[in-house]
């Protein structure tokens, strides 16, 4: 299968995206969070070839992605909302915050590994909606990648794991978050906890909900077989380079020496002199925002060895971090 670019997308190029569907082939699509490879929720020959494209396990449960409020009715039952989860949609749709709702009987247990509650979200991002709009349903899209490697967060990323797989890749740019979403589910009417956590903060939300942490947040991996989920990026080894990942819990240059094909990622403003195997981002954010490509690029320079230090104050990066050491 050829692999195609699209840069700018226009009617001719909504119409190719929509005839891949109507084949059973899912494409790649930008977000504002990571590249998703997307496929109509109802489509389930689609739906199906996004495990198969990306080698995913199908306990792993998909994200629905909507751009109207209007498209939440037909996925999910109406007992699902409270006051504070329409507070929640308020305040955070459009954007990088995914809700767990009981789903209805139109979506397919494939899209939800079986669990009766489905994950949905309201991309920002213009050319995510415009599909969503032209296609006219909501749309399934987990990260473009294949499963267990870092996660895409421009187009090129995403060529390099999926060329010949997709027909088609929607180039939009940089993304601006390069993390996934927030995943939270309600646990009273005024509760929630957060299942992935990432750019909406436990502190973002707090303002409107009492909000706890889910265990495997901070946990490695859940990898039994037996073990079933609620969101994606619970389970399994994800976001982890080809190269070894060791995490630095206390950042001591003195004692740390970086052999050949070994690199210090690292965020601490620290007096480094070890040339070009340092990448020292300005804050625990910004790297948050590049994790994945440097992962990606250090992959490139075929790298044996990632020492990481480890955030102390963002959660999601610091999820990421132990989910990539398996």
């Amino acid at each position: 299968m050829k692999t195609e670019i699209i840069s700018n997308l226009d009617v001719d190029g909504l119409k190719q995206i929509k005839q891949s569907f109507n084949l059973g082939m899912p494409v790649v699509v930008p977000s504002e969070t990571v590249y998703g490879l997307a496929a109509p929720y109802n489509n389930l020959d689609a739906v199906n070839n996004i495990f198969v494209v990306k080698n995913r396990p199908q306990d792993n449960p998909l994200i629905v992605h909507i751009s109207s409020l209007e498209q939440l009715d037909k996925l999910v039952k109406v007992e699902s909302f409270s006051k504070a989860c329409s507070q929640l949609m308020d305040e955070f749709w459009p954007g990088p915050l995914t809700i767990l709702f009981e789903k209805s009987e139109l979506v397919d247990d494939l899209v939800t590994a079986g669990s009766n509650l489905v994950a949905v979200r309201m991309p920002s991002h213009p050319i995510f909606k415009q599909i969503i709009d032209f296609v006219g349903v909501p749309i399934v899209a987990p990260s473009a990648n294949l499963s267990g490697k870092p996660s895409p967060t421009n187009a090129s990323d995403c060529f390099e794991d999926l060329d010949g797989r997709v027909g088609i890749i929607v180039d939009g740019g940089q993304c601006d978050f390069g993390l996934e979403s927030t995943v939270i589910k309600f646990t009273t009417d005024n509760s929630v906890k957060i299942l992935r956590p990432g750019f909406v903060t436990e502190k973002d939300l707090s303002q409107f909900v009492d909000v706890e942490i889910d265990d495997s947040v901070l946990e490695s991996v859940i990898s039994s077989s037996e073990t079933k989920v609620e969101s994606p990026g619970m389970k399994y080894k994800h976001y982890s380079p080809a190269a070894k990942v060791e995490i630095i819990y206390d950042l001591d240059l003195k004692s740390l020496v970086l052999n050949e094909k070994e690199y210090l990622v690292c965020f601490s403003q620290l007096n480094l002199d070890l040339d070009e195997k340092v990448l020292n981002f300005k804050s625990e954010d910004e790297l948050a925002r590049n994790l994945f490509s440097t992962f990606r690029n250090l992959d490139r320079l075929n790298a044996s060895k990632i020492y990481i230090e480890f955030p102390k104050e963002n959660l999601a990066l610091q999820n990421r971090i132990l989910k990539a050491t398996g």
